[in-house]
């Protein structure tokens, strides 16, 4: 398979609320400088550091190589990551500097581009990779030269309107004894790198936790944060690290090793929606792998996936929409079900859904038998739980056009021959009528008398069924 894929689909919201997919790419083309461990966008374009600064312009179609920056670097020279802050677009940035600490730095955009180094309270060093929330008065960076929980730690500061308030650490809940870093915004939710976040595979991996805009430090209660790990394929079972947003284009980038090297990945679309995942059985409860599942929207595919060696799969779509959901596979009757996707909290960047999907195998040449098709023992109406159990019939008869189905109708043999003749005649119309609204004119079916066909012992006195056989 190739490497540039499509990994998984999430739903993305263009011009007119269409729904895109969502494609992950990974750009194994574009030759990383060795070390660089930074990322970050500003304006269109996209900033790396390894031992120099490197950038490269961001556009729709495609990540083009980073290559070394002239123009910052001309401007602050030694600069290892910069940053602009969305409130007053003051460009901030980080520099190791001759005495081996990495200190904060802003640019001002006057005429000179005066660059003065930031005092946060007294905190003059080790203040790495700062980012800011939407508004810009919420700044949250990572450090180890305050006493913290261990390794880096991420800390935060409010702006007060004349100056960055003292730094105070997130916290047990958000760090670890090991290492927490490159955190960046992404909407309300802080996105970050932790080595050593509990019940997580060895490594480093992307998390997320809401963080509202407070006007004081006092209203951030750490304590009741959620962490949750970023879903497949932003992590993997390797290492994954450094993401950073360009909501302009509703684009993102990080780092990976999970092809066995240090790569590039990107994605288009958001993070902010509904995880719908489950396990697909068949009906002995038997988890079935390589199932084909998709979501579709007003007839468009927003989200498709196969179910794994145990049968589970995941699908991201935005919520507060009906979609159908839909299974196939071969040598069984295809699924639809649809479902309403809403956020239920907005604590999580990632809703979940839980949907278990159940397939019944497809007996070419052996009859399925419907019972209680009609609504009584003398009546010519389908019942609503006939409806049900013919659903799956008709979906497989439209999406599989190469078969045909033969359905002898039956029934009971307790009244005399010319009415039990005439109600099943009656049936037999009113079932043919009920298939044509539901398939395509060119469906290959036929629906006979199957109290001619064959004789109804008398343990079967009182039917009231359907036989229904496929083949080819």
């Amino acid at each position: 398979m190739k490497k540039v894929t499509l990994l998984f689909i999430l739903l993305l919201p263009l011009a007119l609320n269409a729904q895109e997919p969502f494609i992950v790419n990974s750009h194994h083309n574009i030759r990383l400088p060795h070390g660089l461990d930074n990322l970050s966008t500003i304006d269109n374009q996209l900033f790396g550091y390894s031992h120099l600064l490197v950038s490269a312009p961001i556009n729709t179609e495609r990540t083009p190589s980073l290559q070394p920056d002239t123009l910052f670097a001309n401007i602050i020279p030694g600069a290892d990551y910069v940053v602009r802050n969305p409130h007053d677009s003051t460009l901030y940035f980080t520099r190791c500097d001759a005495d081996g600490t990495t200190n904060l730095y802003i640019l001002t955009n006057n005429r000179f581009c005066k660059v003065r180094r930031i005092n946060i309270h007294g905190w003059q060093r080790d203040i790495c990779h700062p980012t800011f929330s939407p508004s810009g008065k919420m700044m949250v960076f990572t450090s180890k030269g305050k006493v913290g929980l261990g390794g880096y730690d991420l800390w935060c500061s409010l702006w007060n309107g004349h100056r960055w308030t003292r730094p105070i650490n997130l916290g047990n809940t958000v760090n670890t004894p090991g290492n927490e870093t490159n955190p960046t915004f992404y909407q309300n939710y802080l996105i970050f790198t932790s080595d050593s976040m509990p019940h997580s595979t060895a490594g480093n991996h992307l998390y997320a936790l809401y963080m509202h805009d407070a006007a004081t430090i006092d209203e951030i209660i750490f304590d009741t944060y959620t962490i949750q790990p970023l879903p497949y394929p932003i992590n993997s079972e390797h290492n994954d690290w450094n993401m950073a947003f360009y909501p302009a284009y509703a684009q993102g980038w990080w780092i990976t090793n999970r092809s066995g090297q240090r790569e590039l990945y990107s994605f288009k679309g958001r993070l902010d929606g509904v995880m719908v995942s489950g396990t697909i059985f068949d009906v002995h409860n038997t988890p079935i792998p390589n199932a084909n599942i998709q979501i579709t929207l007003n007839g468009r595919i927003v989200a498709s996936t196969q179910s794994d060696k145990s049968g589970n799969y995941q699908m991201f779509v935005l919520p507060n929409n009906n979609y159908l959901l839909q299974a196939s596979l071969s040598g069984y009757f295809n699924y639809e079900k649809e479902i309403s996707i809403v956020r239920t909290t907005e604590r999580l960047l990632i809703n979940s859904l839980q949907n278990n999907i159940q397939l019944s195998s497809l007996p070419i040449n052996h009859p399925i038998i419907i019972q209680d098709l009609f609504s009584h023992e003398a009546d010519i109406e389908i019942s609503p739980e006939g409806e049900s159990s013919l659903k799956p019939i008709i979906i497989f008869l439209r999406d599989n056009p190469d078969y045909k189905a033969t359905i002898d109708v039956y029934c009971d043999q307790t009244n005399n021959d010319a009415f039990n003749n005439l109600l099943i005649e009656r049936r037999i119309s009113t079932l043919r009528q009920h298939l044509h609204t539901y398939l395509p004119s060119d469906t290959q079916f036929s629906v006979q008398n199957g109290n001619k066909l064959e004789e109804i012992g008398s343990e079967n006195t009182g039917a009231n069924f359907v036989f229904v056989k496929f083949s080819k």
